[in-house]
């Protein structure tokens, strides 16, 4: 069984930050005011989003890899429905309509969702219950750093199997060698 990776959207696979800081610019506001006032909440806000540096192609490596089960989890925006149906729209545009849209899953509490990996940007996040990936920090700044961990992790663990079945197989005859060891 494959192990499942969710993946966010805002400030993973999509800039909202670029957005934020060319419309707080024109707003004439911080963008730290931007963003805490809830200025991005407004229709098709998130529809337009460019997609982070690397994301798509770090995206599709890890999705290639074809040893993890890839979820979008992204909390949308209950305050601007159409948040819904833009998210809806991006990651199909970006990432496949037939691929992707069944595995979008919309949700206010990514706690609360069951999964074994977690890359986000958002550090309140950290309460999901698998690993989290604190995407654009020291240890992983940018896509191709993750991309990397996951490719380690698989070959990692494709090692640990292969060297399982190999002890499983020659097991019986390690402990009569030992046995017959304690003998002499």
């Amino acid at each position: 069984m494959k192990e499942k990776l969710f993946v966010d959207m805002d400030g993973v696979l999509a800039d909202l930050v670029k957005k934020a800081l060319a419309q707080s610019e024109e707003m004439g506001i911080p963008v730290k005011d931007f963003l805490t006032q809830g200025k991005y909440r407004q229709t098709n806000f998130f529809l337009d989003l460019e997609p982070m540096e690397g994301a798509i192609e770090g995206f599709n490596a890890l999705w290639d890899l074809d040893f993890y089960d890839i979820y979008i989890l992204t909390k949308p925006s209950y305050e601007e429905v159409t948040s819904f149906t833009d998210k809806r729209i991006w990651i199909g545009k970006h990432l496949g309509e037939e691929r992707m849209t069944d595995r979008l899953i919309m949700c206010a509490d990514k706690g609360m969702v069951k999964g074994d990996y977690l890359i986000d940007d958002w550090e309140e996040n950290k309460n999901f219950g698998g690993e989290f990936i604190h995407f654009g920090k020291e240890k992983y700044p940018d896509w191709p750093t993750v991309v990397k961990y996951f490719k380690e992790k698989k070959e990692w663990v494709l090692s640990a199997h292969a060297v399982g079945r190999i002890v499983g197989h020659y097991g019986y005859y390690l402990d009569e060698y030992k046995k017959n060891m304690t003998k002499v």
